[in-house]
């Protein structure tokens, strides 16, 4: 019996040390699963991120080829106007028609001198503060009534209307302050970015002819 006893002891003992050593190599395989798991998932992580990153490169130099694209096409055309523009002042020189050289439409420019007229009651081309007043006033009636009595007052209530200025424009206008307004000072004001020539050449649009002297 006794020899049984520690035979069964024995058995027992046996049997604990081997559930022990299962049990190891159970978490033992546990653990080198979750270790692969968390290589796996950061290895996926990495990839992804590696994907976002060609994308984005891929995606730049998408947008840098297009950029290079629309350069080349704004050149091509800026070459292309450039090159019109040169055939046609040869042509112009070859033909001899002389450009005006004035960016601004003479249009405008003869219905502002319409309006001065309109207010240099004189005729002797220049617009003092006392006219400047009356026809501001003028202007207010015409346009309060409703009636458009001459053709200067219909250009100045359809076109340019100086009928909310005050005398500080007027004086604004009077660049020498001479106490008059030129019309060469309504332009310069009303074309703050017109070059000297381009001014000269709209002043020539509204000149009047000399009047031929009578023969004696």
């Amino acid at each position: 019996p006794a020899s049984v006893a520690r035979f069964l002891g024995m058995s027992d003992l046996q049997s604990k040390r081997e559930e022990n050593i299962r049990k190891k190599e159970e978490e033992r395989q546990k653990r080198n699963e979750e270790i692969k798991a968390n290589k796996a998932a950061k290895a996926a992580e990495r990839q992804t991120e590696n994907d976002k990153l060609s994308m984005k490169k891929q995606a730049e130099a998408k947008q840098r080829e297009q950029r290079e694209a629309l350069e080349a096409q704004r050149a091509a055309k800026i070459a292309e106007r450039e090159k019109l523009r040169a055939d046609k002042e040869k042509e112009q020189s070859a033909t001899g028609k002389k450009k005006s050289g004035v960016k601004y439409s003479k249009k405008d420019v003869l219905d502002l001198k319409a309006v001065f007229d309109g207010y240099d009651e004189s005729r002797d081309g220049k617009v003092s503060l006392k006219e400047f007043g009356a026809a501001l006033q003028k202007s207010r009636r015409t346009v309060a009534v409703g009636v458009k009595s001459t053709r200067e007052d219909r250009r100045a209530v359809e076109g340019i209307s100086l009928a909310d200025v005050s005398e500080s424009v007027f004086h604004e206008m009077d660049l020498d302050g001479s106490g008059e307004v030129t019309f060469g000072e309504l332009l310069k004001l009303m074309y703050p970015y017109a070059t000297p020539s381009e001014l000269e050449t709209m002043e020539s649009w509204v000149a009047k002819e000399p009047e031929p002297e009578p023969e004696p």
